[in-house]
């Protein structure tokens, strides 16, 4: 009989997150979900993010930069404490030694004086087009801090979106 060798990885990566680390009460920013140092592209992945303060900053949408042709999931929980984004099939169409941006993650402000970490894990991938996965070394947390805003207020409580299906999985 035969042993099948595993296939080698497509690279060793990290992922990081980028955008501000605060935000005004009532008020949005957002967050790009970042694969550093792509050694052919990314094709697929399934990640999490995680609010710890919901009272200071909750996730409110999120979206995949990358369209698959297998699927795509986005799904925020009603609390705005938790979001999954899944998709397979597509590709970034990056060139070796990039980094892609495979999500963005909306938070909003809640409250005018808290912090909250936010959290990234990966639960799948990514891997790049071929199939072939990437050994992630670390995941970002980033604390974001709620301040007062000059202008209008949004809602006190506001209602988590996303939770779309735009593909079959």
């Amino acid at each position: 009989f035969t042993i099948a060798t595993p296939a080698a990885a497509a690279g060793s990566t990290n992922i990081s997150l980028s955008g501000p680390t605060s935000v005004d009460a009532g008020q949005t920013v957002t967050h790009d979900i970042v694969v550093d140092t792509v050694n052919n592209d990314v094709g697929s992945f399934n990640v999490s993010v995680t609010s710890s303060n919901t009272s200071a900053v909750q996730i409110s949408n999120v979206s995949q930069a990358i369209d698959g042709s297998f699927g795509t999931v986005e799904n925020v929980s009603s609390d705005g404490s938790s979001a999954t984004i899944r998709t397979a099939g597509g590709s970034t169409g990056v060139a070796n030694g990039s980094s892609a941006t495979i999500a963005t993650v909306t938070l909003q402000g809640i409250n005018a004086s808290g912090s909250s970490t936010i959290n990234v894990g990966v639960n799948a991938g990514p891997f790049d087009s071929a199939g072939t996965g990437y050994t992630v070394g670390s995941t970002p947390s980033v604390s974001v801090s709620t301040t007062s805003s000059s202008g209008p207020s949004g809602p006190s409580n506001p209602t988590a979106s996303g939770n779309t299906n735009a593909g079959s999985n």
